[in-house]
């Protein structure tokens, strides 16, 4: 191993085995980054992210993310200098892990902390009268489904570009992670009766919510083709107007893959061009908006719309409990 100019030394593919092993068995399951000194390791279940490097003979591990405290409280289990915590085996490396995963789920969560911090400013806002009443529970579960659903967004948009489906990456980002998170339709689906698609008869209802107003849902009348169209102008398609977009019914899927100014070639795009077509996803369109579409989205309608089956997910003690509940004992 040669070390550079740090005085860290370029890892060896069985190195990077072993590492990304260790990661994985011990709580952080996630490659985010690898440099020639080593990886980045991420976890699935807490905020914490670990970078190891090989210094001379010895593992460097260096916490850049997660909870303030948890640097001092791995202080008290193992050595450090400048931040690092150095490993001089496998083993050593593994029983650091799993200790910063288990210190990491058991510590307080930063970003849970500051979401209940900007919650309570909101509900000082308020009366004083509703303090414990069900107006609050209702502005406190509003207030976390939307920071929630914006939240996931993001996230998925990361799992993309990790997957490299940048064009799918930027497609989540601009419109789950931001644009349309306040602009949400459901078409309807789930017929209690089967091909009876009436109003009354959908588990998950159809309606739309603009821009964030949960007090009202829309009518959706899925047969006004005005209303409804998916858009292709960054979409790898063509249609006679693409400016117009059509209405699902009317809908043609004609390729027209052409990365325009993109970074990259035909089978490796390394960063897309917004101005142009970047994406094979169509961009649902209602009178006029950009909308988020979807599981979540039909989801979070249905909750507005007070649909007992979703409801019930949510009111009772628990999402398990619920279910389980409302199953057959027996198949």
């Amino acid at each position: 191993m040669e070390p550079d100019a740090l005085g860290e030394c370029t890892v060896s593919i069985l190195q990077r085995a072993l590492i990304a092993k260790s990661g994985y068995d011990c709580g952080f399951e996630h490659v985010t980054a690898e440099t020639a000194a080593g990886l980045m390791l991420a976890p699935a279940r807490h905020p914490a992210i670990l970078d190891v490097t090989i210094d001379g003979n010895s593992f460097a591990v260096r916490p850049i993310a997660g909870n303030a405290v948890l640097v001092s409280e791995l202080q008290r289990y193992f050595p450090s200098d400048q931040g690092r915590f150095r490993c001089h085996s496998i083993a050593q490396l593994r029983l650091l892990l799993h200790r910063a995963a288990e210190l990491a789920h058991s510590l307080p969560n930063q970003a849970q902390n500051d979401f209940e911090t900007a919650l309570a400013a909101e509900l000082n806002r308020l009366p004083e009268a509703i303090a414990g009443t069900e107006v609050e529970r209702m502005v406190r579960e509003t207030v976390a489904a939307v920071v929630g659903f914006i939240v996931y967004g993001l996230v998925l948009a990361l799992i993309w570009m990790r997957l490299g489906a940048p064009d799918v990456a930027l497609t989540e980002a601009a419109i789950g992670g931001g644009l349309s998170s306040k602009y949400l339709m459901s078409y309807g689906d789930l017929p209690r009766s089967a091909n009876d698609y009436s109003p009354g008869n959908l588990m998950m209802p159809r309606g739309a919510i603009i821009d964030g107003n949960l007090n009202e849902v829309q009518d959706v009348d899925l047969g006004k083709m005005d209303e409804i169209r998916e858009g292709i102008a960054h979409s790898w398609y063509k249609y006679a107007d693409e400016a117009a977009g059509l209405h699902p019914l009317k809908g043609e899927t004609v390729p027209n893959f052409d990365i325009g100014g993109a970074k990259g070639t035909r089978t490796k795009i390394e960063a897309v061009d917004e101005s142009a077509k970047y994406s094979w996803v169509k961009a649902p369109r209602w009178k006029g908006h950009a909308m988020e579409v979807g599981p979540l989205a039909r989801f979070v309608i249905g909750y507005v719309k007070g649909q007992e089956d979703i409801c019930l997910l949510y009111t009772s003690p628990s999402p398990r409990d619920a279910t389980l509940s409302r199953m057959p004992s027996s198949a």
